[in-house]
């Protein structure tokens, strides 16, 4: 039998299976954004290094514009970018930035936002198209409005919510709540086939702003953060502004930390409670924006 063997491996002709080795950027975006909640929560540097370590700007499938560039370039083979890659980039890249990472993160976010907006709005019945307007020519241009294995591209309303109230872009807020009103027949009708458009539309209502002022590496700074960032707050933005800041942000701005001390801010349309210094106060204070 061992001879047989022997005889029959020699022999033997195995083909490697096939293997699907693509990157698409959207899948990309939702593994970005997941570890970059989990860094936040579990503070394992892990996480954000694998989160950084990921494809942020472009990936074979389709390529997404730098800092200043209005469309995707275009490469041989390659795919135009669709909706849902530019929705899944920009709230990886708001999620990066919200666990701590540089400002310009939320400036590449701001850049994927307007190139969106340029490609895929509808800006009379509001909502966004899967393709582009630089695509093939299709015989319908439809509107992805379910989720499936992934979340639909019209989840770009809730990046450009987010978005809007990071930078206080007023028009972002117009265009996504075109587009959700649009949609409020069909969430009501079908919620578990809209499961992004309802988180989207959280953002909205007792919606709310914290701006973490001070040191990174201060252990005080970090005990205010992890009691932000251990609850699930779908209807807050966090901001953080810093000494070493170069550049601030409308949220942040003119928000700084006491004496050299940490500082938590709570704050609804821009209008702040008293910052606080003490976790306990900020908990009961972020326990009256619970969904």
């Amino acid at each position: 039998m061992a001879e047989a063997r022997a005889r029959l491996l020699a022999a033997r002709q195995r083909v490697p299976p096939g293997r699907d080795d693509k990157i698409l950027l959207d899948w990309n975006g939702l593994a970005i954004s997941a570890l970059a909640k989990g860094y936040a929560v579990l503070g394992d540097g892990r996480y954000l290094t694998a989160a950084q370590q990921r494809r942020i700007s472009s990936s074979p499938r389709c390529a997404i514009p730098a800092a200043g560039s209005a469309r995707p370039s275009r490469r041989a083979a390659q795919p135009p970018a669709q909706c849902s890659d530019y929705a899944a980039m920009i709230h990886a890249l708001i999620d990066l930035y919200q666990a701590g990472g540089p400002l310009l993160r939320l400036r590449q976010a701001e850049e994927l936002a307007k190139a969106m907006l340029e490609l895929f709005f509808d800006p009379r019945d509001g909502g966004f198209y899967a393709v582009g307007v630089d695509h093939e020519a299709l015989i319908v241009r439809r509107k992805d409005t379910d989720d499936n294995a992934t979340p639909s591209g019209i989840a770009g309303h809730g990046a450009l919510l987010r978005l809007a109230r990071l930078l206080d872009r007023p028009d972002y807020w117009q265009k996504a709540r075109l587009s959700l009103l649009g949609m409020a027949e069909a969430m009501v009708e079908v919620p578990q086939m809209h499961g992004r458009l309802l988180c989207a539309g959280l953002l909205p209502g007792d919606a709310a702003e914290i701006v973490l002022a001070g040191e990174p590496d201060d252990p005080k700074y970090q005990a205010l953060r992890a009691e932000v960032v251990r609850r699930f707050l779908p209807n807050v933005v966090l901001a953080s502004t810093n000494g070493r800041n170069i550049e601030t942000l409308p949220l942040p701005e003119g928000k700084a930390a006491g004496g050299g001390a940490a500082l938590a801010y709570v704050c609804s349309n821009y209008a702040c409670r008293k910052p606080t210094s003490d976790p306990a106060e900020l908990a009961t204070m972020l326990d009256l924006l619970a969904p």
